[in-house]
């Protein structure tokens, strides 16, 4: 069990955090840049020390304000896998891997093979980092990680390095491999994608401070506020709340247009909806069916991504449809197309602005 809770204060910037991840755990720390997250991980490592907390991993203390208790990071054993993967260029694979070892000369070599043999790297022993894809080098830096025997793993953003072609495969096999590890895990990334794909459970941070922390279908399903649903892809509407003649709760939103939700609300609020909840209509179709919210706008954007496509939208406030691609073709969307958007008011959750 790795146990952080710590205060980190600098001129313009104050982080206040506390969490707890199991053993084989992976706690996904999601935010802007700035928001505190790679602090978090070298106050982990003790790279950054704490104006005051505690950090413990197993039955190792690594830091307590109050008892005076600070271990320095080359003895905290902590396999910190870097946003670059900072692999040294000079050496090849074996010897990155062994660098972390701390073995006779002559066993340095056999271990650091059979290191990248657990990671299905061991053909790449004799290979100098220049001469590596994105996934091979996660796979040494991985390796040399777990070289150290490590008590925890910290990732700073482990896919950004990668390409999109090769990017969901190697958060697979980063998921595979951190279970088989079986020690805590925390990552840190600003695409709530990563997140949801590596953490068990995701820690929204913004602002040095847990937002929410859930796991991720949680967190799509309820954010507790418009900054984490806009994180997870949402689409965030505002307004001003107030109780309809229907019994549902109409909301007026800036710049503009009315929608309603099934969901009691008053004030300043967030309408929250997802992009798949949000059907495209030509301009003057007879608007049957159930869904109660329909707004004019205009395509701004068609972009496919895989069976799906992405249609921006202007408005007052802007929108997003996911629509599939015999949808798009059967609209003719292009852009500058008028079309209307339709929701229903079941789909539309509200949240805290």
């Amino acid at each position: 069990m790795l146990t952080f809770e710590a205060s980190v204060r600098r001129e313009q910037f104050e982080l206040e955090l506390a969490f707890e991840v199991g053993p084989g755990e992976c706690l996904a720390l999601a935010g802007p840049s700035g928001a505190g997250k790679t602090t978090t991980l070298a106050a982990v490592a003790g790279l950054v020390r704490p104006d005051r907390g505690r950090v413990a991993c197993g039955d190792e203390l690594w830091l307590d304000s109050e008892r005076g208790i600070w271990v320095p990071p080359e003895r905290r054993r902590c396999g910190y896998v870097f946003q670059d993967y900072a692999l040294f260029g000079h050496l090849l694979a074996w010897q990155n891997v062994a660098y972390g070892l701390r073995l006779p000369r002559a066993e340095r070599r056999r271990r650091a093979c059979e290191l990248l043999e657990r990671f299905d790297a061991g053909a790449l022993a004799e290979r100098r980092p220049h001469t590596l894809s994105g996934g091979e080098r996660q796979r040494v830096a991985l390796a040399r990680a777990l070289a150290r025997d490590p008590r925890a793993f910290l990732l700073d953003e482990p896919l950004s390095a990668l390409d999109a072609r090769t990017r969901a495969h190697a958060g697979r096999e980063l998921v595979r491999l951190l279970g088989e590890a079986g020690v805590p895990a925390v990552l840190v990334t600003h695409d709530f994608e990563q997140a949801a794909l590596l953490g068990d459970r995701v820690a929204v941070i913004d602002g040095g401070r847990v937002v929410q922390q859930a796991s991720a279908a949680d967190l799509v399903a309820a954010p507790a506020s418009a900054f984490v649903a806009d994180l997870t892809g949402s689409v965030v509407l505002m307004g001003r709340a107030r109780r309809d003649d229907r019994g549902l709760t109409a909301i007026d939103l800036d710049g503009g247009g009315r929608i309603v939700s099934s969901e009691v609300g008053e004030g300043s609020v967030a309408a929250v909806v997802h992009p798949w909840e949000i059907a495209l209509e030509p301009t003057g179709a007879p608007g049957g069916g159930s869904a109660r919210n329909r707004l004019e706008v205009r395509v701004a954007s068609v972009t496919p991504l895989g069976n799906r496509v992405r249609v921006g939208l202007l408005a007052p406030q802007p929108l997003t449809a996911e629509l599939t691609p015999s949808a798009v073709d059967q609209l003719g969307l292009a852009p500058g197309a008028a079309v209307v958007a339709t929701w229903k008011a079941t789909a539309t959750r509200l949240a805290d602005r």
